[in-house]
This record gives C-alpha cells, sequence and structure tokens, in this order.
C-alpha cells in the first residue's frame, strides 16, 4: 500500500510539474519518494531481506523529512493559509513521530500519526 500511495503521489507530482506548479509537483514527487522508500525498506525488512531499521533510523529519517517539510511551509505562506495550515500539520506530525522514535514514546509516536491523518 505504501509504494502503491507513493506512486500515485509521484505521479501527481509530474502531473503538477506539467501543469507548472512547482511547490506542488516539489511536494507530491518528494512525498512519493517519501512513501515508496519507507514502504520497500518495511517490505524487504518483513521478508527478512536487510536487517528491520532501529528506533533511531527512523527517527533520523523522519527528523530529515521534518526539515524538507519546513522548508515547505515557508514556501506555502505565499499559496493560501489552508495549505499552509495543512503543511505545518504534516511537520508537527513527523516531528512528534521522531520524537517518539528517539525516545520510545508511544504517545508522541500515535500523536504525530493522527496529526498526519488531520
Amino acid at each position: 500500500c505504501m509504494c502503491l500511495g507513493g506512486g500515485m503521489q509521484l505521479t501527481a507530482g509530474l502531473q503538477d510539474y506539467q501543469n507548472r506548479n512547482l511547490f506542488g509537483a516539489t511536494a507530491f514527487t518528494a512525498f512519493g519518494f517519501f512513501w515508496i522508500i519507507f514502504g520497500t525498506v518495511s517490505w524487504l525488512s518483513y521478508l527478512h531481506l536487510v536487517a528491520p531499521a532501529d528506533a533511531a533510523t527512523i527517527g533520523w529519517y523522519h527528523t530529515l523529512w521534518a526539515v524538507f517539510v519546513l522548508a515547505l511551509v515557508g514556501t506555502s505562506f505565499a499559496i493560501n493559509k489552508f495549505l499552509t495550515a495543512t503543511v505545518i500539520f504534516v511537520d508537527a506530525g513527523l516531528v512528534l513521530i521522531a520524537v517518539g522514535a528517539f525516545g520510545s514514546i508511544d504517545g508522541a509516536t500515535k500523536l504525530g500519526a493522527a496529526s498526519l491523518v488531520i
């Protein structure tokens, strides 16, 4: 599912690029690759082809993506407020998931996941 969703986001990003929407192209293709990478690593780990990622690795993965999304927050101010609020919720979710992974705080991870659903 993660790879399929990532593929759909990648496709949406490429379509936004054709429509000259640089913000949408950047956001959709980036998150498409986010889910493709995360899904592939999870799937390969499930099949015991690679070692499962430890909590620190997952924490750093989400931290680096949170930094990228923070840059998207800055550029979304020029587009509209609803988009800015959405990107802020995504960034908050990634930060909370990273905090939960680093500190083994289950509540932070669940709150981060809920923020991503919003």
